[in-house]
């Protein structure tokens, strides 16, 4: 389950949903393609604490998805493009794109492992990442980056079975292409090794212990660091009226310059979904987990915790809502050697809409708010959007 967090909802609100029919067959392939088409307004483009930029956006965002395979040997890949137009600010218009595969091998009921290899050209909006504050009103296009990523992951265990063990490996690398000034410090190649053992205490509850190591090197920074993380933990059986997992431990960042901060403390990380009704579920998430710099500080300890809730009121109509808060320390020196600290409390609140007209095409409505209180007063700002969408999918 994907823990909901401060940076996954406003992507949420950035674009269409990438919506999947049945599609159709072509030779070996399951081919099901899509296209949602917006249009809203954003209070504020840039956020930034004064001269904010109120703007129209419409936005554009066609995909396809390829099934193959079978239970024993499974495919599937994705392509998805994401273009965005506004009428006040030409500035941030922008197009990203990018694919995904996985393929999934399971030769024997204990043994199962799954490859998947990504690339996205995509761009950071202006008021977020390196162009924070003041420096998103400077006249450069947003910045772009290019994002490889491939791994693996392998499980022994039957399902079902007492016991199971998880390895994986993931390789990623960030490379910014424009606005070098400010992006160049945030080229860097990430490296996570983790393994996770589950051991059943119950017929849908399994504890766990798992432990996952990351190396953050950097191109032209010296911000490398080895991050490791060692949680225990629980996790409820999808199929149950509970599901989820909750994991408590402790995170280590160590940095290989004398000259950054290390930290070490404790670390937690939930997803738990409770469904009253099959139609209705309600999801909690939280975390404490350390992240990489945007050039404030050596690194950023956040504290997060989002609730969320969704409902089926008809086969056609369902609504979302959704609230949280993010709380952010940016430690160390970072970038700026006169830097004396950082924190920000986000918060953020937003309800949605869906209404489906035939098994091919749906309506929805969607409103956000966002409220971030800086000690850097600059970097305050308040944000509102508003996106009307209709998706179309085979």
């Amino acid at each position: 389950m994907k823990r909901l967090t401060l940076v996954s909802v406003i992507s949420l609100c950035s674009a269409p949903a990438f919506a999947v029919g049945d599609g159709f067959d072509m030779g070996p392939l399951r081919v099901m393609p899509s296209v949602g088409l917006s249009i809203g307004h954003d209070s504020n483009v840039a956020l930034t604490a004064d001269n904010e930029i109120d703007s129209i956006v419409t936005r554009l965002s066609p995909g396809v998805r390829f099934q193959g395979g079978d239970e024993r040997s499974r495919f599937t890949g994705t392509a998805t493009m994401d273009a965005g137009w506004y009428d006040s600010s030409s500035q941030d218009d922008y197009v990203d794109y990018g694919l995904q595969g996985e393929w999934l091998y399971s030769p024997v009921v204990r043994h199962a492992f799954t490859l998947d290899a990504g690339w996205r050209r995509g761009h950071d909006s202006r008021g977020t990442a390196a162009r924070e504050g003041n420096l998103a009103l400077l006249p450069l296009d947003p910045d772009e980056y290019d994002l490889t990523n491939f791994g693996g992951k392998y499980r022994f265990g039957a399902p079902g079975a007492r016991g199971r063990l998880e390895l994986e490996a993931k390789a990623t690398q960030v490379n910014y292409n424009n606005n070098r000034q400010y992006t160049r410090f945030r080229d860097r190649d990430d490296a996570l090794v983790g393994a996770a053992f589950y051991w059943r205490i119950a017929p849908k509850t399994s504890a766990l212990v798992r432990i996952d190591q990351i190396d953050a090197n950097y191109e032209d920074a010296t911000l490398d660091n080895t991050e490791q993380h060692q949680y225990v933990g629980l996790e409820f059986d999808a199929t149950a009226k509970t599901s989820g997992t909750i994991m408590v431990g402790r995170v280590d960042k160590d940095f290989d310059s004398l000259d950054r901060e290390d930290f070490s403390g404790t670390s937690w990380r939930a997803g738990v979904a409770f469904k009253p009704r099959t139609y209705s579920v309600i999801e909690l998430s939280t975390g404490r987990e350390t992240d990489e710099t945007n050039g404030f500080g050596d690194f950023i300890l956040r504290e997060d915790i989002a609730l969320g809730w969704s409902h089926q009121w008809s086969e056609r109509w369902s609504t979302q809502f959704d609230v949280g808060s993010a709380d952010e320390e940016h430690r160390g020196l970072g970038l700026y050697p006169d830097f004396q600290g950082r924190s920000d409390d986000t918060r953020f609140y937003g309800v949605s809409g869906q209404y489906q007209f035939s098994p091919w095409l749906r309506f929805g409505a969607g409103f956000k708010s966002y409220d971030r209180n800086s000690d850097i007063p600059e970097l305050n700002y308040q944000r509102e959007s508003l996106l009307f969408s209709l998706e179309a999918s085979l």
